[in-house]
Order: C-alpha cells, then structure tokens, then sequence
C-alpha cells in the first residue's frame, strides 16, 4: 500500500471565518436541517432546465458514480458556506477547471454546450438559493423579515458568494429573496446560442 499525499490546501489550518461567518443569516439556514430537504428541491429545480440536463448526459460522468458526485457536490457547498476563504477559493478553482471540461457538440442541433455558460451558473446558483430559502421558512426556521429580504452578502443563501465559480463576469447573482424568487421564476431555461 502506497501513501498518497492530501491536497495541502485540505490540511491547511482554518485561518478565518470564512465568507459568510458564523453569525451570518446563511449560516443559520444552512446549518439547519431543513437544508438538505431544500437542496434536493434545488438540485430537482435545476433539472427543469433541459439544456443543462443534456449536457450533464452526454459530458459527466455522474451516472457512472451518482453517490458520489451527490458527496462531491455537498462537500463542495460545505466547504463554500463554512470553510476558510482559502478553502472556499480552492473548491470554487476546483468546480471552475472540471466545468471548463464539460463541453458537447450536440449532433441534433450543431449546438455546442458548455458547463460554463453564464446562464446556467445564474441558474444553478439561483435554483438553490431559491430552494433553501423556501425550505427554510416552510420547516419553521426563525427568520426575521429583514434575514428574509437581506441584500448583504451575508443574505439568506450562498449565492454571491457562489458566483466566483462563473468562469466569466454576467451580472451579479441576487442576494435577497425577492432578487432569488424572481430570478428562480423568471428563468426560460433556454440552451444557449450555437457559437
């Protein structure tokens, strides 16, 4: 048996409290319970967009191991809410280099779809913030209205912190409930334009 050496950036000591903090409102709905349900609502939410899921298809290997990209993902978003800022910027570089991977010449249409289209990062981000809101206030955690409608960057869900996994610069992921719902709702899950 061979030892391998973990990523240093893993066994690094924690050296803040990362972007959010414990104090923050995301924080609070994250590390409740009612997290998990909503995340699967999210994740669902994020597979009404049939671009996306087309791409997931033909360019990930998930359904090779669906439990554990299931793990990945929430160690990745585990990291992001309550990790260091070191480990949160190493998680986002790592979502950013497999994206930059994820790419598929759609045979049907000539279209090629890429994990980095901004739109469905906008999307992806929005789906969860969106959901774990909701799922927050449907199992009764106690929010304030102004947790609810924050614009911080401390708001109710990860999102704005979320954006520097965008490999380009589209405008910024909404930070409140009211930016979250209308831009969960809002979205017309189109693919993107052939390029």
């Amino acid at each position: 048996m061979t030892a391998t050496t973990p990523h240093p950036a893993q066994n690094a000591p924690r050296e803040d409290d990362g972007y959010f903090g414990p104090g923050s409102v995301s924080w609070k709905v994250y590390a409740d319970p009612s997290s998990r349900v909503a995340g699967m609502a999210g994740l669902l939410l994020q597979a009404l967009n049939p671009g996306m899921m087309r791409l997931f298809e033909h360019a990930s290997a998930a359904y090779v191991d669906p439990k554990g990209r299931d793990e990945r993902t929430g160690r990745y978003l585990d990291t992001v809410m309550f990790g260091d800022k070191a480990h949160a910027d190493a998680a986002a570089a790592s979502v950013r280099r497999m994206h930059a991977h994820a790419v598929w010449d759609d045979p049907h249409t000539g279209t090629t779809l890429r994990a980095e289209e901004p739109a469905w990062i906008d999307w992806t981000h929005n789906a969860l913030a969106f959901a774990l809101l909701r799922g927050a206030e449907a199992f009764g955690l106690d929010l304030t209205p102004a947790n609810r409608t924050s614009s911080s960057s401390n708001s109710t869900s990860p999102q704005s912190l979320s954006a520097r996994t965008r490999p380009a610069c589209p405008p910024p992921a909404p930070t409140s409930r009211r930016t979250s719902t209308s831009s969960a709702t809002g979205c017309r899950c189109r693919s993107p334009p052939p390029r």
